[in-house]
């Protein structure tokens, strides 16, 4: 009797151990974070087993992390215990991301199996790094890519991540959030911004000519990076009620500049503005400088300038001027409007007489504008002497409002206006023209245009060699 109360006491906690393994060929042993539960099987023969998993919250599972083991049919209780044998492969066979779904194994004819599983807490998204954090305003869409997601020190895979929010087209600070799949939980940020090209350009107190720091202007940049229309000129507080003269160059930042937009000098009270020397003139935008400002530029871009249809208020108030160092006392010059020109200048004609340039002065009675300045009209090439009898001094050519109306285009032909001897052609748009046909003025005497392909700057004239 003892021996066989000692028996089944043993058999009972042995079924007990094993979760009722005989009474069920496929036994599931107690598990946290997570359930597992088996299809039915029947008692006897090779059977194909399915698993449900479902993870808790916050929780996953792959099928490395389940454990199956044979166990042995009741007769072979007292000599056989789970696990005692190979485990049995299990094959995930419809699962999520978090391993969530249905995993297989094949159950061997004559055997039980105890199966248990073991859940890890998904991992926290901590730190995310962008390809780029910061863009400069173009007017196009900005994709920002990730390029690192960590969870700890871990690397989270690509296809561990969603992320939202890495696009962008206007001016502002957007945020890049990644949520985690998978193994993976909670969310990541990082930030790029989108803002105007910040760039520092020259400009001085118009009074006293003491320079004026931290004077910056905010810009659009082009499509292709190489070029930038400034929006915003920034003045510091300090110089908020100063009267500023502001110099814009030909390049700031390494970005070539090629427009003011409007409004771009809103609210400062600028006196001066200089123009940079470029190829063609600025794209300057309605209301984008002052109509009170002084608008200096090149001798080459003075009636661009002064026929542009946003510049009217400054052309018509006699505010657009070129300023002028000759190296030598005689220079050819042209302009597509009326110019003003400085008492201390004279004006000439040029014909050719038997072969040799002649100079003939303009008489003062002809340099009369249609304002009544002193001055040249438009569309005539003309030689100017300097009164000194030599070059080095600085002459400022002011555009005179005349018969040339704002928003057009300058002309390029010859007017005429000195009569039909005078032999110099404007050279209104900088061109080639044909060697042995035209003269140049080169250090206070004319010279062969021996290249057809030597280009002639605009506001120059050239001697014709025959009517």
């Amino acid at each position: 009797m003892k021996k066989t109360k000692r028996f089944l006491t043993t058999l009972a906690a042995l079924m007990l151990a094993v979760g009722g393994w005989a009474a069920d060929r496929v036994v599931v042993a107690a598990i946290q974070n997570g359930t597992v539960t088996a299809s039915n099987v029947a008692a006897d023969g090779e059977q194909t087993v399915t698993l449900t998993v479902t993870p808790a919250a916050d929780y996953f599972i792959t099928a490395a992390d389940i454990t199956v083991s044979k166990t042995a049919p009741a007769a072979q209780a007292r000599s056989r215990v789970p696990g005692y044998a190979d485990g049995i492969s299990v094959s995930a066979a419809n699962v999520d991301a978090t391993g969530k779904g249905t995993y297989t194994f094949t159950l061997p004819e004559g055997y039980g199996a105890y199966v248990e599983a073991s859940f890890t807490e998904r991992y926290s998204l901590t730190a995310v790094t962008l390809s780029a954090t910061h863009f400069n305003y173009d007017k196009q869409e900005k994709t920002v890519k990730v390029v690192s997601v960590k969870a700890g020190t871990m690397n989270v895979p690509a296809d561990s991540y969603e992320v939202s929010g890495n696009k962008a087209t206007n001016v502002g600070t957007y945020t890049v959030t990644v949520t985690g799949l998978g193994h993976f939980k909670g969310s990541a940020t990082a930030q790029f911004t989108i803002s105007k090209a910040g760039l520092n350009v020259e400009a001085e107190d118009t009074e006293t000519g003491k320079e004026v720091d931290d004077v910056t202007v905010l810009g659009t940049v082009s499509d292709d990076g190489q070029s930038i229309v400034i929006d915003e000129l920034v003045v510091p507080a300090t110089a908020t009620n100063e009267p500023l003269t502001v110099y814009i160059p030909e390049q700031i930042g390494g970005y070539a500049v090629s427009g003011i937009s409007a409004e771009a000098f809103e609210g400062k009270n600028i006196t001066d503005v200089y123009l940079p020397d470029t190829e063609q003139p600025l794209t300057i935008e309605e209301d984008a400088l002052p109509g009170t400002a002084n608008i200096h530029t090149t001798l080459a871009l003075l009636d661009d300038y002064a026929l542009m249809a946003s510049l009217k208020a400054n052309y018509e108030a006699v505010k657009i001027s070129a300023t002028v160092t000759p190296e030598n006392k005689y220079w050819s010059f042209s302009s597509g409007v009326d110019c003003e020109l400085p008492e201390t200048l004279n004006a000439f004609i040029v014909y050719m007489d038997n072969g040799t340039p002649r100079i003939v002065k303009i008489e003062e009675s002809e340099l009369v504008l249609v304002d009544g300045r002193r001055g040249i009209k438009a569309n005539n090439g003309v030689l100017l002497a300097c009164k000194n009898g030599k070059g080095g001094d600085e002459y400022e050519i002011l555009a005179s409002p005349g018969n040339q109306q704002s928003g057009v285009k300058p002309s390029t032909t010859d007017a005429k206006s000195y009569g039909n001897q005078n032999q110099l052609e404007p050279v209104i748009e900088s061109k080639n023209y044909k060697a042995g046909e035209y003269l140049v003025l080169k250090n206070n005497a004319f010279h062969s245009i021996k290249s057809n392909a030597s280009k002639v700057k605009a506001c120059k004239a050239v001697l014709r060699i025959n009517k």
